[in-house]
């Protein structure tokens, strides 16, 4: 068995977890485990829109990125 914990949660929370998992018929503890890897997901894909933006904003860095992107693009035509 994976280790386990005790977490506090709302009780509305728990409600939905529980709805969730009975639709689904996945156990209340894989549905969580689901959310938290979705969750986690999403904070990355958010922080590197973050960096990007960052990225776009310095011209300097952008035009030095747009010419590396630009050299690595010319290997896709050497068939390898």
């Amino acid at each position: 068995m994976p280790h386990s914990s005790t977490v506090r949660i709302s009780k509305k929370a728990k409600e939905t977890l529980q709805e969730l998992s009975s639709k689904s018929g996945a156990t209340m503890l894989y549905v969580l485990d689901r959310a938290i890897e979705n969750y986690r997901r999403r904070a990355f894909l958010e922080e590197v829109n973050r960096a990007y933006g960052r990225l776009r904003a310095d011209e300097k860095a952008s035009k030095e990125f747009d010419s590396e992107i630009a050299a690595w693009d010319t290997t896709l035509m050497d068939v390898l």
